[in-house]
């Protein structure tokens, strides 16, 4: 489907981030680009990459280097404890404190 709508409406510019990276997103079951950045960048775990996405969600697409950069920013932030996580369930809570063990120490 994706090659069809490339021949279709983009025959001499380059593909929409969003068509690019569809069959990754379909794939994973990753559901907008910050839980794609966060799947990428953050930890290569679905879950994870689902609560991070919702949580420290970057705003607007604008390109994929800023996006890479944002993430890892928030990455570092959230690994050096300067991010306060609020208004977040249990369960949202026991997935980013298990998370944040993983990534502090691999």
């Amino acid at each position: 489907m994706v090659s069809i709508l490339e021949e279709i409406n983009f025959k001499d510019e380059p593909l929409p981030f969003s068509l690019n990276v569809l069959p990754l997103l379909i794939k994973n079951g990753l559901k907008d680009h910050s839980t794609f950045y966060w799947y990428s960048f953050g930890l290569r775990n679905r879950v994870v990459a689902h609560t991070l996405g919702s949580i420290l969600s970057i705003d607007e697409f604008v390109d994929e280097e800023t996006s890479r950069k944002k993430i890892l920013q928030l990455k570092r932030e959230w690994l050096d404890n300067e991010i306060e996580f609020v208004d977040i369930t249990p369960e949202e809570k026991d997935i980013i404190e298990s998370a944040y063990m993983i990534l502090k120490n691999l």
